[in-house]
């Protein structure tokens, strides 16, 4: 009886987790989703870099349907729609909005996403 049992519980405990897609199988817009809190950035005409004030919460959200928001202390400060443009050594984001703009994804990670271009962003994941 006690085979019988731990038999269905491996079954169980298999079937739930050998659907769920890895990090790394997902497709760059669901490593995206969701909500993506700035945490430092620098470059530019000065070069330094530095933390964002812990008091300063600027958010970056990517939304289903490639729509995406940012704001800042929670009043949103743009809005429009992304996409993600893919060449043989770089990933980009082109932003759409009232501008149109792109910057490269560096890397991202379930917990960290760092974009760059003539400045550098770095995000952490809002839990």
């Amino acid at each position: 009886m006690k085979a019988l049992v731990y038999f269905f519980t491996a079954c169980i405990l298999l079937s739930t987790t050998a659907c769920k897609k890895q990090f790394n199988d997902l497709s760059t817009e669901e490593k995206l989703t969701g909500k993506w809190k700035l945490t430092s950035s620098g470059g530019g005409f000065t070069g330094k870099y530095g933390d964002v004030d812990p008091s300063v919460n600027i958010i970056l959200e990517f939304k289903s349907k490639n729509q995406y928001t940012t704001s800042l202390n929670n009043q949103i400060t743009e809005n429009g729609t992304y996409e993600i443009i893919k060449t043989e050594n770089r990933t980009t984001i082109q932003f759409n909005s009232t501008e149109t703009y792109k910057i490269d994804i560096i890397s991202i990670t379930q917990n960290t996403l760092d974009l760059g271009g003539n400045m550098s962003y770095q995000y952490k994941k809002v839990k």
